[in-house]
């Protein structure tokens, strides 16, 4: 709001014939017999607020400028006028003028007037009076005005400024933050929540709230948290035959909010819609929402004899905003193109404490078979995802470690094993490293991923430590990090020159099989990452390299394929062959070179994508990606996750991770795809 400006005060009122002032609640004016000033009974003034509505008629000018007489008639009411602690006037009340006859509106008090710039919102009540319930216009009015001239018991006037000179109504000064919260009183009488909810938000706009001292604030807060209560859920609008519901909607972490509904869209289209949170912050939905088929609305509406013009009438969107349904509640401000105004209030579930939990929400908010998937994802589903995943904390923080037995001094392998869920896994892979000499000589860490079950894993490895008297260490970061995080957790903590990740479903077909890794690793030429070859129980090929191809189902995106998955074994296959990515289930890497690289993304969630990220990370750096056939291991293939809960939002998951790395990489993967086949290996420099 600009500042008040200081104007001369005119010697005499002119224009519409007031024939008396007393005490502002019985202000009268005499209006030519055509004029219809609004019902006392039908505009619900504050029975000590301020002046009655007053019906100036005024003469209408011609082409040339002329008065061509009266019959041109607006009308207003000063309902409330308080000194705030800060010491300026609040003014407010409402002017309605189909003709646009006033121009300018001033305030005086004692000798001094102010040109204040007025805050405009939405009376349907004085519309309703006015015999204008479609009209938008913004009729009421709040204003601030200086003070200093102002003597006790002295009345503020405003003066309408019209064709005809100037009008005025008078409204006497309450003062203080008491004489506020009798006015919220009353205006809590007297309008419509609705109504005090379009007036709260022009109190609450920046350059008013900012004269406001605390006390008045806190009152201001009380009675617009009151007022959204008193709203209802939903908006139904018979004049257009609109409705909007929202079936839920939760806070996502600290990003934002994700609102599930249905409308119907009716006879006039929304002209904007606006999440709004006592105390201020608003935030536009017009735009935001991804439209979903709803048959059971639909229908429902259809059997009613309701307007639909689509089956499309749900709706869900992810609203990046700072709302907290603890601090402040919230509600929608819908604007109709005719200018007309609505609200409904808008029930908001806190989130998660959890960013797991709040990811898992978000992934089983929508279903694959839906018509605007890839829309639904990329405007709001992984927006969100990826601030939720990032809003974890970080650092490895009062991390525990445990060693059981004496590990070796100078290891040339670290093997990584990421624990989650299940810890049974453990000692089954410790009954067959106990056989191996080799497996001796190397670094093995264990990084529990799951607080649900480290004291149970930690009482395991207690027990079985002893029995296989095999060197190992636990990790515990106190926290879930993700397939990414507890494999990047393990390597920072790793003494190896070579890091060997490693599932913990994966077993060993025989001994010797690392010290073959290593020697392949450093025999090919510009080894990134290597990988042997896995195999299901029954002997058929699970892993033997990743190739990319596109999935029509997700509108194309790249996603990994494994191409002899399911195939027979060829063991006669033994020469190590160049693939754009294998997999990180069992993977070996120099230790330096992982860490110069950044490790394993840890913007994917949980699992899924991050082994092919990063062997396409290495390949821009230059690096090589081989399949090592000679050597093979048994993989059962998704046993290590063990997550109990399987719905959908899994499917989910993945579709989300396959997102994130096709927005990634969808260039380089093209390249590949159409310049590169996979090449054996020549002979080591």
């Amino acid at each position: 709001m600009a500042k008040s400006q200081e104007i001369a005060e005119p010697a005499e009122p002119a224009g519409g014939e007031i024939v008396g002032f007393g005490e502002p609640a019985v202000a009268a004016v005499r209006a030519p017999p055509h004029a219809t000033p609004p019902a006392a009974d039908a505009v619900r003034r504050p029975s000590e607020a301020g002046a009655a509505p007053i019906a100036l008629s005024v003469p209408a000018a011609a082409d040339d400028g002329s008065s061509i007489g009266l019959g041109v008639t607006y009308f207003a009411a000063a309902e409330f006028c308080v000194r705030l602690t800060g010491g300026k006037l609040l003014i407010g009340g409402w002017l309605f003028d189909p003709a646009a006859l006033v121009s300018s509106v001033s305030v005086a008090v004692g000798p001094t007037a102010f040109m204040p710039a007025l805050q405009r919102y939405y009376r349907a009540d004085v519309l309703l009076a006015a015999a204008a319930p479609h009209s938008g216009a913004a009729c009421g009015f709040v204003a601030l005005a200086e003070a200093a001239a102002a003597k006790p018991g002295d009345a503020v006037r405003l003066h309408l400024h019209d064709p005809g000179g100037r009008s005025e109504i008078r409204a006497a000064i309450r003062n203080g933050g008491g004489e506020l919260r009798r006015v919220l009183d009353e205006i809590k009488r007297s309008l419509a929540p609705e109504t005090r909810l379009a007036l709260f938000e022009r109190l609450g706009a920046q350059d008013i709230a900012a004269e406001l001292s605390e006390i008045e604030r806190n009152l201001l807060v009380a009675a617009w948290s009151e007022a959204v209560g008193e709203i209802p859920a939903l908006l139904d609008d018979p004049p257009t035959a609109t409705k909007l519901y929202i079936d839920g909607a939760f806070c996502v972490g600290a990003y934002g909010i994700l609102v599930n509904g249905w409308r119907n869209p009716g006879r006039d289209p929304l002209a904007a819609i606006d999440c709004m949170q006592v105390g201020g912050t608003r935030q536009s939905v017009s735009q935001m929402w991804t439209p979903m088929a709803r048959p059971d609305v639909f229908n429902a509406l259809r059997d009613a004899g309701e307007l639909t013009t689509t089956d499309e009438v749900g709706f869900r969107f992810v609203l990046p905003t700072a709302l907290d349904p603890a601090l402040a509640p919230s509600y929608l401000a819908i604007a109709f193109s005719d200018g007309r105004q609505r609200r409904m209030r808008l029930d908001i579930r806190p989130s998660p404490s959890d960013p797991l939990a709040a990811v898992k929400a978000l992934l089983q908010s929508f279903g694959q078979s839906e018509r605007r998937l890839m829309e639904l994802l990329e405007r709001h589903i992984a927006p969100a995802i990826a601030a939720v995943w990032r809003s974890r904390p970080t650092g490895d923080g009062d991390s525990v470690e445990l060693a059981f037995g004496e590990p070796p001094s100078d290891p040339e392998v670290s093997v990584i094993v990421p624990i989650y869920g299940r810890f049974d896994f453990i000692e089954y892979q410790l009954a067959l490293f106990v056989d191996d000499p080799a497996m001796r000589q190397c670094e093995l860490i264990y990084v529990i991923d799951d607080p649900s079950i480290f004291d149970q894993a930690r009482a395991h490895c207690t027990t079985i430590a002893p029995i296989y008297d095999f060197p190992f260490r636990v990790l515990y970061g106190r926290r879930n990090r993700g397939f990414a995080g507890a494999n990047n957790f393990g390597a920072r903590h790793a003494r190896g020159r070579k890091l060997l990740l490693l599932n913990s479903d994966v077993f060993p077909r025989k001994a010797g099989w690392l010290p073959a890794l290593v020697a392949a690793y450093d025999a090919l030429p510009a080894a990134g990452a290597i990988a042997p070859k896995l195999l299901f129980e029954d002997g058929s090929i699970q892993h033997a390299g990743i190739a990319f191809m596109r999935y029509p189902a997700w509108e194309g995106m790249w996603i990994n394929d494994h191409p002899l998955k399911g195939q027979p074994d060829d063991e006669t296959a033994r020469a190590p062959q160049e693939f754009p990515a294998v997999t990180a289930a069992c993977l070996m890497i120099d230790t330096a070179l992982y860490r110069e690289i950044g490790g394993l993304s840890e913007d994917y969630v949980i699992g899924d994508f991050e082994d092919t990220d990063l062997c396409l990370k290495l390949r821009a750096a230059g690096r090589r990606n081989w399949l090592v056939p000679a050597v093979a291991l048994y993989h059962l293939e998704r046993q290590s996750q063990a997550l109990g809960d399987t719905g959908s939002w899994r499917a989910n998951l993945t579709l989300y991770n396959c997102w994130l790395h096709h927005s990634r990489w969808d260039a380089t993967i093209g390249a590949i795809v159409e310049g590169a086949r996979p090449a054996a290996a020549k002979a080591a420099p």
